[in-house]
């Protein structure tokens, strides 16, 4: 839609064809409310809700109170969270390790009693060996690395699965044995 030089000096119009900034804005939104907007758009820690309603600069004692809301209707769960995230990035071909989830979910202000749970629950629960994670997130990325010598090839596969939170001694011996052609 093209608009003529008068109307594209006018900015954007609101609902009622008053331009945004006007005397007629909209009322700010309860603290309550942009908390639930931000639950619905992804889920959050505690720590990351809090950090984000101060950033909006919601008073911190109206935040801490909207936080106790949200937890005690189970809406906000640190534990549900950490299971959820570390769901979605561990596992056969995900190709991120226990290090770099735990770092990822310390980061998002999880305690680290939740996050000693979760990776515990999910080293038992899922079935997966940590050698053939190791081994999958490494056969998908030495496909990028095959026009190299062996030992830079090795080299840059094990950084990187260091960097994807895999233990040292796992990734070393997994990035060698697959660059020998033994695995």
């Amino acid at each position: 839609m093209l608009l003529s030089e008068g109307e594209a000096s006018k900015g954007r119009r609101g609902r009622q064809g008053r331009a945004r900034g006007d005397a007629g804005e909209r009322p700010r939104p309860s603290c309550y409310n942009r908390a639930l907007d931000a639950l619905a758009r992804r889920a959050r820690s505690c720590a990351e809700l809090r950090r984000w309603l101060v950033e909006r600069e919601y008073p911190a004692d109206e935040v801490e109170q909207v936080l106790e809301r949200l937890v005690a209707g189970r809406l906000l769960d640190d534990l549900a969270f950490a299971r959820g995230f570390a769901h979605a990035r561990l596992g056969a071909g995900r190709g991120y390790g226990p290090a770099r989830v735990r770092l990822e979910l310390l980061r998002r202000g999880v305690a680290r009693e939740v996050i000693d749970r979760v990776l515990a629950e999910h080293q038992e629960d899922s079935g997966v060996d940590p050698v053939q994670a190791v081994e999958a997130a490494a056969r998908k990325r030495l496909r990028s690395l095959a026009g190299l010598e062996p030992a830079v090839a090795q080299r840059r596969l094990v950084a990187w699965l260091l960097r994807r939170g895999f233990p040292g001694g796992m990734a070393t011996k997994v990035a060698r044995e697959l660059i020998a052609g033994t695995r």
